[in-house]
């Protein structure tokens, strides 16, 4: 910037007052390079940004591990005993259909039906998961690129700039009257649909690059966990059916039936 003259470097010490000194086309040269630097800056900051993500996605992974723990704790209880909510949510309706049932069909019943209802639970969890990483970089990524335009919107002669012409542009009649006027207002509307352009081409690139690619450090860790849930499920079956559980889940129901009975007496 040249001595005396307003600096687009820095564009948030510039007021309304700076830029009445200039003639029309120096004002407009101002604010095109002011927009420029912004963008360039925020290339910069996008770089730190996308840092502090990737630290964010390695916490929520590394967190991953006690969640996972925690399911699987719970899969080993709601298998051992008899769940009622487990058996609604996936209408298994064992007992209705196992009041006559030998050993084997139970055995039978297990190893197909049993293992499906685990799968499901499997890739419900998984879902979940996803969601819960999807949300966290959505989260972010919305809340850093709302603050980062909004922090150019807010410099002062650009609100004071886009208040007047929003104004003028609702209040005034006959515009084509108004030539001078009218061709400033036309400056400002092709400036701000150009700004417009560029930021939306700026945040779907990063969101095609960045956002929207799947982290590979998480299908990694799925794929890992799938092969160790493989394994506790095919020992859960066989416990399961060594134990001769289906007896404890057929004890389990006759006493929460029995309760229920008596809290309805009471």
């Amino acid at each position: 910037a040249l001595p005396g003259k307003p600096n687009p470097c820095n564009p948030s010490q510039v007021t309304t007052a700076d830029l009445r000194e200039l003639n029309i086309e120096e004002a407009e040269e101002f604010k095109r390079m002011a927009w420029n630097n912004w963008l360039m800056r925020l290339e910069s900051e996008w770089k730190h940004f996308n840092e502090t993500l990737e630290k964010d996605k390695v916490q929520w992974l590394e967190e991953r591990e006690q969640v996972w723990n925690d399911w699987l704790n719970n899969m080993q209880n709601n298998w051992n005993n008899y769940n009622e909510e487990m058996h609604k949510e996936y209408k298994t309706e064992v007992l209705e259909k196992s009041e006559h049932w030998s050993e084997s069909q139970w055995i039978k019943w297990m190893q197909t039906e049993g293992r499906q209802i685990m799968e499901l639970q499997w890739e419900k969890w998984v879902h979940d998961n996803d969601y819960s990483l999807n949300q966290l970089i959505l989260n972010k990524w919305v809340q850093w690129k709302n603050n980062k335009i909004k922090s150019w919107l807010a410099n002062e002669w650009k609100a004071e700039e886009d208040y007047y012409w929003a104004n003028w542009e609702y209040s005034t009649t006959a515009k084509w009257l108004h030539f001078a006027e009218r061709k400033l207002w036309l400056k400002w509307k092709e400036r701000i649909s150009r700004e417009a352009e560029q930021w939306m081409n700026w945040v779907q690139m990063k969101e095609s690059v960045y956002i929207s690619e799947e982290w590979n450090k998480w299908p990694k860790w799925k794929n890992y966990k799938k092969i160790l849930f493989n394994k506790w499920a095919s020992n859960q079956i066989y416990k399961w059916t060594m134990k001769k559980q289906w007896k404890t889940w057929l004890k389990d129901c006759k006493n929460n039936t029995s309760q229920n009975e008596e809290k309805i007496t009471i």
